[in-house]
């Protein structure tokens, strides 16, 4: 996943929505505005959401890159004032019965006290649609992304005869509207804008998933029932959210005093929200148990040839980001480590972290010749593609690091330089424009061998469109790790053109080759058309065993598509001389049809 993107806790509580929603008139009157004065409307709330990212090797870019929320208890809301053209209504828990968040496969338990009574103002405006919010100032961080996240699906305007952009769980889709008096069905067809993509663009992503509202006579909301499901390829990122609000009662309840608007702090519900303190909330959860001496120890440890216990890595970038001020301390580690395992473990840390004082350290460490040695320097500078949200100063750095180094150095920071162009794109791209156009100008020098294997993996890690068939030419090279890296540099390039290249080059002579080049097929590139294509590659030749490996979890998953499949897995069973890898056919073999 690009962003802690395709797929931060932060963006499953506050829903992340970027831009303006759509503010076309609707025919009618919106339900769900009249509130009455006094009235206290209670509802059971049920809230459970989940988003997984692709990016889960090596260390962590963000805490966390996977999570989830779950939600159990009852809201209040009640009206408390009108103006002009709209209603202040005032929303708050008034109980959570369960609280979870979960993240990295843990649960992480939090203080709900500080969710629970305390009201937020909203602007409820005629056509039912939400267009301010105001918390009280004093209020904790995470009360703003969960109700925001709440308040992003309390979307309530009538049917349009067309479709309405409408903000989502994890960006903005297009909705169409269908229902009578009373409930309304409001159903999702295409993704507008993704915020777990790189870019923002939704790319091939797709989105499925309705909400169920209901009304009461007077148009207040009785019941809102929302799924949806997020899945994005391109961008390994997938999610799904479930939301259940139903009123259990009206009551005559005490008022509540009008709000001080003034003193409060005012968010535009559609616009795009910052998730720095929620991070960072969660990046202190995950240090728990991690201080300057635990890390200082493990880099000794470390030093005397020591893993890092499990976890411990997790922990310690939890230190960097919970606690940015600590970055000085976490760096002068580097120019004490007494051996190059413990230098790259407070690089690899600094740049996992990623914190604008981490990258600042970065660049100042990689010019310290303590705590980057000259020997060092090509496997440290490559630690820069590590950061998953760079500064224009880091891109900046590197660029100028790549302009005055020469040999090995300079070789090294052809990696970064692709994957910074494509992190800054969106950013700056003025700088990610001028990043990749040291790697054009490098592969346009007709390197060779290392050189141009760089320049390759450069141009992989930028993933531009327009350099696919630059990476094209290079799968009939000559060099076997010329052509692996070629294959391994279209990984974020699908297309027509790719797969039929990824296809022919299964019959690679170089069993690496063509088993990265499966991999690909398998995992993105793959088309629900081409099972019986892979199934023909079992015809009696010789298979590696790595491609048998990959060939028997690729046809396996898609086991149903035509007959000529478990036909192939049958021969892979009668070829294979690995017992392990046959009794895995066996039981693929013997599973009831999915279907």
């Amino acid at each position: 996943m690009r962003r802690a993107q395709g797929l931060a806790l932060a963006c499953l509580l506050s829903g992340c929505p970027s831009g303006q929603v759509d503010q076309r008139p609707t025919q009618a009157l919106a339900q769900g505005s009249r509130y009455a004065v006094g009235e206290l409307h209670l509802h059971a709330i049920e809230w459970t959401a989940q988003a997984l990212g692709s990016r889960t090797q090596g260390l962590p870019d963000g805490l966390p890159v996977a999570g989830g929320l779950r939600l159990r208890g009852e809201l209040a809301l009640q009206r408390v004032a009108g103006r002009p053209g709209e209603t202040l209504l005032a929303l708050w828990f008034t109980r959570l019965d369960e609280h979870e968040l979960v993240a990295l496969g843990e649960s992480v338990a939090f203080d709900a006290a500080g969710l629970i009574d305390v009201p937020v103002t909203v602007a409820l405006a005629e056509d039912g649609s939400l267009t301010r919010a105001w918390y009280p100032s004093a209020a904790p961080s995470l009360l703003r992304h969960v109700m925001g996240g709440l308040l992003v699906r309390l979307d309530l305007r009538a049917a349009t005869t067309g479709p309405r952009i409408i903000p989502v769980a994890h960006g903005l889709a297009e909705a169409v509207y269908s229902g009578e008096a009373g409930r309304l069905r409001r159903g999702l067809r295409g993704l507008v804008r993704l915020d777990a993509a790189s870019t923002g663009a939704p790319g091939s992503a797709t989105i499925v998933g309705a909400t169920e509202l209901g009304f009461d006579d007077r148009g207040a909301l009785e019941t809102l029932v929302a799924e949806e499901q997020v899945r994005s390829e391109d961008d390994g990122f997938a999610s799904e959210d479930r939301f259940r609000l139903i009123r259990t009662r009206v009551l005559a309840g005490e008022l509540l005093a009008r709000p001080d608007l003034e003193h409060m702090l005012a968010v535009d519900p559609s616009a795009p929200r910052d998730t720095g303190e929620a991070e960072q909330m969660m990046a202190r959860r995950f240090a728990e148990g991690m201080d300057l001496a635990g890390l200082a120890l493990a880099v000794q440890d470390i030093d005397n040839g020591l893993l890092p216990p499990a976890g411990e890595v997790t922990r310690a970038v939890g230190l960097l980001r919970g606690w940015p001020e600590l970055t000085p301390e976490v760096g002068a580690l580097a120019a004490r480590a007494r051996s190059s395992h413990g230098r790259r473990l407070v690089f690899d840390l600094l740049a996992a972290a990623g914190t604008p004082e981490a990258q600042q350290m970065l660049r100042t460490l990689i010019a310290d010749p303590t705590a980057a040695p000259e020997r060092e320097r090509p496997t440290l500078v490559q630690r820069f593609a590590l950061i998953q949200r760079p500064e224009s100063a880091t891109g900046w750095f590197v660029l100028d690091l790549y302009d005055a180094a020469d040999g090995e150095l300079r070789r090294a920071l052809l990696y970064p330089l692709g994957s910074l162009a494509r992190r800054l794109q969106a950013s700056d791209p003025w700088v990610a424009g001028l990043l990749h156009e040291r790697l054009l100008v490098a592969l346009a020098a007709e390197p060779s061998g290392p050189d141009l294997i760089a320049a390759l993996a450069g141009l992989g890690n930028a993933g531009r469109p327009d350099d696919r068939g630059r990476l094209l030419a290079y799968l009939a090279d000559a060099d076997d790790d010329v052509r692996w890296t070629a294959i391994d540099a279209l990984r974020e390039l699908p297309g027509d053109d790719t797969t039929q290249a990824l296809f022919a080059a299964l019959t690679d002579r170089a069993p690496r080759v063509a088993a990265r080049a499966l991999a690909l097929l398998h995992g993105r590139h793959l088309g629900p058309d081409d099972s019986v294509r892979l199934a023909a590659l079992v015809d009696g030749r010789p298979l590696s065993p790595t491609l048998q490996t990959g060939l028997v979890a690729a046809l396996t998953d898609r086991i149903a598509d035509d007959p000529e499949v478990p036909a192939a897995l049958r021969r892979l069973a009668l070829a294979s001389e690995d017992p392990r890898l046959r009794a895995r056919i066996e039981r693929a073999l013997a599973a009831p049809d999915p279907s």
